[in-house]
């Protein structure tokens, strides 16, 4: 089956570097299967001159068959929000 490519309207955001700000950062479950689910709510900043601002980013990390989270992607996603390397930290940070 061919697609066709459409005019990006602005609700996907083109590759690049945005400061961000994380609003949420929560351990839930998800409403249809009620597995555990790790969200994340990320806004563009709007005090900085960028593009997409004020856009909110959804991030969601679940576990794997054996009920373990990926630590590994956690703690780069950690890292990349100014968490220091090798710290451990809460959600609630």
């Amino acid at each position: 089956m061919a697609f066709k490519a459409y005019e990006n309207d602005g609700s996907l955001m083109v590759e690049g570097d945005y400061e961000v700000i994380c609003l949420k950062a929560r351990e839930e479950v998800t409403r249809t299967t009620q597995k555990p689910v790790i969200s994340f709510d990320f806004q563009v900043r709007s005090d900085v001159e960028q593009k997409y601002r004020r856009k909110h980013i959804f991030k969601s990390f679940y576990q794997d068959e054996s009920g373990q989270w990926p630590e590994e992607k956690i703690g780069r996603l950690a890292n990349a929000l100014g968490i220091e390397k090798g710290r451990e930290f809460e959600l609630s940070e």
